[in-house]
């Protein structure tokens, strides 16, 4: 061995020995912050790691893109943790990007514009700075020029241990899977197509005369995250109790009969629309991507069967503040009652552009009194939305709307970060408050004969929950309440399963919120 081989291992391991560190410092990181090491940075920290100092101009363009996928990892991963903590999902990158303007709409209009700006522009500038961080240090360390070194075996033997863990993580491999997807959906080539054949079949062997309800005006009443926590949680159930009984009272006083259920929603603490979808056309919509699916299929909606027969259909949603929404006519409402048409003046509470009652209120006013002809309604209240800000009133007395105007905007609903306390007993009274309304409107002011069902679209966040809904077995459970004064359809529904009363039999299985599309046209339909 020549005197001169010894200095050439000596720099080839101080090499080794200065770039190690670098690799474990980023794999850590990675792994740190994301909770799974990104297998694309991984990969071009490795291809990094080969170019020679000399190469500037490649060096800097790699260590620039590691760390534009380092951020992209840092940000997938925060919103996997994020979304599986508060929705029970992962990110669906195609369509979760759609909903920015709908989160900083969240933020701006419950804590303030300038508390979004702030929220927004930190998210983004911790992001840019992970990203630099991570360019810079692949790019300022030392390159391995030698094959023989330790480094090369790791980061191969690593790079095939990420690659057959964790693939579906890797930033890369998730968005190209998530717009393969949406491209399979678009060119109809996804398992849900036979789904929405077999529900275009089923639904030709359903009943849909609706003679039953011939006459009776049918609204779908949708209470925002009004889940079966409140049963499951003694605390919650001890405070929610009251409000059911009494309900339950003051709608027998008023000559209705009442049953209950508990259903299976597709949805779990937001995406109110997908269980909209699900009751609306029969068919389980569980992601975006079906959604947008749906308002192309040829599934019959079931304002199609009310049409035929006669009826007002409208959509009442509070907080859509368009004029137009042409998707919107999948779904075959004759008229939308939105926020527009409704010309609230009072403040807004939190996400709720209004208060149900004062909704209800507009309800009576404009659709009621103003048709001759039955109407169905799908109604969206709002009020327990998150964060839960709940008006200080349910208003006894026979509803003035100069009245209650007037006492919204003499006790304004507080604003900022505050309100952002997501406790159960706020949860609960926000409920408590929509339930009251819904109780009061039904057994005091609805003037004409009716048949109502009231239903929770999913559950509320992780934060309210005191009890473990997942291990209980009821993390998607909703309950599902029938109201009305035909016998017949009461004793129909008692028979399918449900309970009298508005606590439904916790021991029973939930139905897939699915099965409600059915079940609807069968009740209010004649038998043959």
């Amino acid at each position: 061995m020549s005197n001169s081989a010894v200095p050439g291992r000596v720099v080839a391991t101080k090499e080794i020995f200065d770039a190690l560190p670098w690799f474990v410092c980023i794999l850590l990181t990675l792994t740190a912050l994301t909770g799974y090491a990104s297998l694309d940075a991984l990969i071009l920290l490795t291809i990094t790691s080969l170019v020679p100092n000399s190469w500037r101009v490649a060096r800097t363009t790699l260590s620039l893109f590691t760390g534009v996928v380092f951020s992209i990892a840092v940000l997938l991963a925060f919103a996997d943790s994020a979304l599986n903590y508060f929705f029970a999902r992962s990110v669906d990158i195609q369509y979760d990007l759609l909903l920015i303007p709908t989160v900083w709409d969240l933020v701006a209009q419950s804590s303030g514009t300038f508390t979004a700006f702030i929220v927004f522009a930190a998210g983004f500038s911790l992001l840019a700075a992970l990203g630099w961080l991570g360019a810079q240090v692949i790019k300022n360390s030392r390159p391995i020029i030698s094959l023989r070194s330790v480094k090369i075996p790791l980061l191969v033997a690593t790079g095939f241990f990420v690659w057959a863990e964790v693939p579906s993580k890797s930033p890369i491999s998730r968005t190209v899977s998530g717009l393969q997807g949406a491209v399979n959906i678009h060119n109809r080539e996804d398992p849900f197509e036979q789904i929405l054949l077999a529900a275009e079949n089923k639904v030709l062997k359903l009943p849909w005369n609706l003679k039953q309800v011939s006459g009776q005006d049918v609204m779908l009443l949708f209470v925002e995250s009004y889940g079966r926590v409140l049963w499951d949680d003694p605390a919650a159930r001890a405070a929610f109790k009251p409000i059911i009984e009494q309900g339950q009272k003051d709608l027998e006083a008023a000559g209705y009969y009442v049953a209950s259920t508990f259903m299976h929603s597709p949805t779990y603490s937001g995406r109110s629309w997908l269980a909209h979808m699900t009751v609306l056309t029969g068919v389980t919509t569980q992601h975006q991507s079906e959604w947008q699916r749906m308002l192309t299929s040829r599934v019959l909606p079931l304002a199609h069967y009310f049409n035929l027969a006669g009826y007002e259909t409208v959509t009442v949603a509070p907080n859509i503040d368009i004029k137009e929404w042409p998707e919107g006519d999948f779904f075959q409402f004759k008229k939308n009652f939105w926020a527009p048409d409704i010309n609230y003046k009072g403040p807004r509470y939190g996400w709720s552009m209004m208060p149900d009652q004062y909704l209800l209120l507009q309800i009576h006013k404009q659709i009621i009194e103003q048709s001759t002809d039955p109407i169905f309604a799908e109604v969206t209240l709002t009020t327990s939305h998150a964060p839960f800000i709940t008006p200080p009133f349910v208003d006894e007395t026979p509803l003035r709307e100069e009245a209650l105007i007037a006492k919204y905007n003499s006790q304004k609903p507080p604003k900022g970060p505050v309100i952002w306390d997501l406790t159960p007993e706020k949860y609960i009274s926000s409920v408590n408050y929509s339930l009251k309304s819904v109780w009061q409107f039904l057994a005091q002011e609805y003037p004409r004969q009716g048949t109502f069902i009231v239903l929770g679209d999913h559950q509320p966040a992780n934060p309210v929950h005191r009890v473990n809904a997942r291990s209980l077995g009821h993390h998607w459970d909703v309950p599902f309440h029938l109201v009305t004064k035909d016998e017949t359809i009461y004793n129909r529904a008692i028979e399918s399963g449900f309970t009298p009363g508005l606590m439904p039999n916790e021991k029973a299985e939930p139905r897939p919120m699915e099965a409600a599309y059915a079940l609807l046209l069968t009740l209010f339909s004649e038998q043959p």
